[in-house]
């Protein structure tokens, strides 16, 4: 049984790259944020949004009985590092998208200016790389850059870097170097 995680910020390609790769494997996926809701992991938030928060306890042991089923799976979602431990899953891929493309991304899915900002922020800062490499081995973990690849490209790199451990690469993508050179997303940012 083998078990595949795809997470990253909101708008890199999580859903759409994960559904190719367990197409091409012939794997279950598996969508988090639709598991915690199907096995009620969740509750209101108290911040008066419409947004909810997971029961970490709860998603927790439903992914456990989940993996009991003995499936191979393609695990979506940036919730992973949350509701995983690393003896969970063999290979966690994180795809990462450079902030201006991202913003392009937001325009279309009509986030508000302050999810823009908050998203665009923890990309920039590698967030959620960093709570990757908190929570598994760092043999399991591989970086991608969706910005400018094919859905097609981006399955082949991720089965190499699944087949290969020196396929993977991790540390590599800086946003912030890059971005001296754009100011307007500093801006955008930052007012």
């Amino acid at each position: 049984m083998t078990r595949i995680v795809i997470t990253g910020n909101p708008g890199v390609g999580k859903h759409t790259i994960g559904a190719a790769v367990a197409k091409k494997l012939n794997y279950t996926v598996l969508d988090l944020n639709k598991f915690v809701i199907m096995n009620n992991a969740t509750f209101p938030s108290s911040d008066g949004e419409s947004s909810l928060n997971v029961d970490v306890r709860v998603a927790y042991y439903a992914l456990k009985k989940e993996f009991n089923k003995g499936e191979n799976l393609v695990i979506v979602g940036h919730l992973a590092p949350y509701l995983l431990r690393s003896n969970q899953v063999d290979f966690v891929a994180i795809l990462r998208k450079y902030p201006k493309y991202l913003v392009q991304v937001y325009k279309k899915r009509k986030y508000s200016i302050s999810k823009m900002r908050e998203n665009i922020t923890c990309e920039i800062l590698g967030t959620c790389s960093y709570d990757v490499l908190r929570r598994f081995d760092r043999a399991k973990i591989a970086e991608f850059d969706t910005s400018t690849r094919s859905t097609s490209e981006m399955v082949r790199v991720i089965l190499q870097g699944l087949k290969t451990n020196s396929r993977r690469s991790f540390g590599i993508i800086d946003w912030i170097s890059k971005l001296e050179n754009e100011p307007e997303i500093l801006d955008f940012i930052l007012t």
